[in-house]
């Protein structure tokens, strides 16, 4: 009995929600065709042109254009270190200074040397054209003229030798001053004023060029047929959250990595106020297409109905169904290539609850 009751009871909850919807539909059904209490109240916007991109995206990190380590060309002790990290340095400007008393005997040792050995090769020259002249009128001896000739050639080699080993020397004593190769901020020190170093093997300080810095990105095969030299590169870091940094692709590689089918793309970025620190993390955007005075509107304002999209323009207190087609696509608007022109009122809010020809109330 007590089944049969709860079955009467559903039943009959049932039968009134079926009721109740019902009326819903024949009221709704009325009041269309009556033209009473039909206004949908909707939020437009003015359809305006605009410029929409393809874009790719992208993360990797922050590095100097360039990055350079600079080694002492001449061993000795450190006698003067003129850069800290993060100091300027100019291209030529000194770096280091390493002791040079030695090598500045030395080369006056050699220039001694040297003056004395042209002397000798100067008088030995005399005996030699004397002694040619001898040999000619048979008034000397091929061997006496032989041991004067040897004389001379080997103080010609002594003379050259000489000459060489005093080019080095000064070479040497001017290597003992380490200049900057490039102009750029000091990375990294590795000597203090007090150290030895060792000649070609010893690295002094590390310097980086700031003035432009680039981000490399591995792009996929399927992306990297779209990439090419000179497209514009939009990148952000964490440090600067409201910027964004304008930069170039500078160099596409022709090669992919067979382990992760990518390649490396590099762009380059003006950084004259060197806000931008190697190894900052940066996300890139990588513009493809950039089209100015499109008809750009919200993706969300559009509706798709049987494989087709639609929006709905006010136009008299009315909305208008419009079929429009689809061009780029961005995450919040699409290029609409046509169906709509410049100027149209939108339906951006409600047009899900409109139908052609219902009347509208717009809301500010």
């Amino acid at each position: 009995m007590k089944k049969i009751i709860v079955l009467i009871i559903v039943l009959s909850l049932l039968a009134l929600v079926g009721y109740r919807v019902y009326q819903t539909i024949v009221s709704k059904r009325l009041i269309a065709e009556s033209g009473e209490g039909t206004e949908i109240p909707v939020v437009v916007e003015e359809i305006k042109l605009g410029t929409i991109e393809e874009k790719l995206f992208f993360t990797g990190n922050v590095q100097a254009q360039s990055q350079i380590t600079v080694y002492s060309e001449v061993s000795g002790k450190v006698e003067k270190l003129a850069v800290d990290v993060g100091d300027m340095v100019a291209k030529g400007g000194l770096i280091a200074e390493i002791e040079k008393e030695k090598l500045v005997l030395q080369v006056e040792r050699l220039e001694a040397a040297l003056e004395s050995a042209e002397a000798n090769l100067e008088n030995l020259g005399k005996d030699y054209e004397r002694f040619k002249n001898l040999l000619q009128q048979n008034a000397v001896s091929q061997q006496k003229f032989d041991g004067v000739k040897t004389a001379y050639e080997s103080a010609q080699a002594q003379v050259k030798e000489l000459k060489a080993s005093l080019k080095l020397s000064k070479i040497q004593l001017s290597d003992s001053a380490i200049s900057a190769p490039i102009g750029g901020v000091i990375a990294q020190k590795f000597i203090e004023e007090g150290d030895m170093v060792a000649a070609n093997s010893q690295p002094v300080v590390s310097i980086a060029d700031m003035d432009s810095v680039k981000v490399i990105v591995d792009v996929t095969d399927k992306d990297i047929v779209d990439i090419r030299v000179g497209q514009t590169a939009r990148v952000m870091v964490d440090a600067y959250p409201s910027e964004i940094f304008e930069g170039k692709v500078s160099n596409v590689s022709p090669v992919l990595d067979l382990s992760s089918r990518t390649a490396p793309v590099e762009i380059d970025i003006p950084n004259a106020d060197h806000s931008l620190k190697p190894g900052m993390f940066a996300r890139v955007d990588l513009v493809l297409v950039s089209i100015e005075n499109a008809v750009v509107i919200p993706r969300d304002s559009i509706i798709e109905k049987d494989g087709k999209k639609y929006v709905f323009v006010a136009e008299n207190g009315k909305a208008r169904q419009k079929e429009v087609a689809i061009g780029l696509e961005e995450t919040e608007t699409v290029q609409i290539l046509s169906g709509l022109k410049k100027g149209e009122i939108l339906i951006i809010e409600g047009q899900n609850s409109a139908q052609e020809g219902a009347e509208i109330k717009i809301i500010e």
